[in-house]
């Protein structure tokens, strides 16, 4: 199965749960700004809030997103709790994108708030997550 992992991240949170669910599914995590334009039967795509709003260059990334992928699972972390995964899948449903309604969402951490995430358990589900969904545990 062809799957791939791309990411946007601003404090690194999300690029640690990419490389994590990379290295689970044996491929390599890309930065959006760099992924290659290449098809996959499944697409792990993950991104976050700032100030309540996508990133503006991740957001025309995903508008201008013309690689074909049979499934899209997506990924995040917050402090918060806030989720992008509604405005990222809205784009992508859109585009006529299939996005799983199952979705990987980690805790992050933001200056004193949950300073101790991702933390290894958080990280252990992360592989569990990406095993468990492609049926390779």
């Amino acid at each position: 199965m062809k799957i791939k992992v791309v990411y946007q991240s601003f404090s690194g949170h999300t690029k640690r749960i990419a490389r994590t669910l990379a290295s689970a599914l044996k491929v390599e995590a890309q930065n959006f700004k760099k992924a290659p334009s290449e098809d996959s039967e499944l697409l792990f795509l993950g991104g976050g809030l700032y100030a309540g709003s996508l990133d503006k260059k991740f957001a025309n990334y995903l508008q201008n997103l013309s690689t074909k992928h049979q499934k899209v699972i997506l990924f995040s972390s917050s402090a918060s709790g806030q989720r992008p995964s509604k405005l990222i899948k809205e784009i992508l449903i859109n585009k006529g994108y299939s996005v799983d309604d199952q979705e990987l969402f980690v805790k992050g951490r933001f200056l004193f708030l949950s300073i101790t995430h991702p933390n290894k358990a958080d990280l252990q589900s992360v592989k569990d997550f990406a095993l468990n969904y492609v049926g390779q545990d």
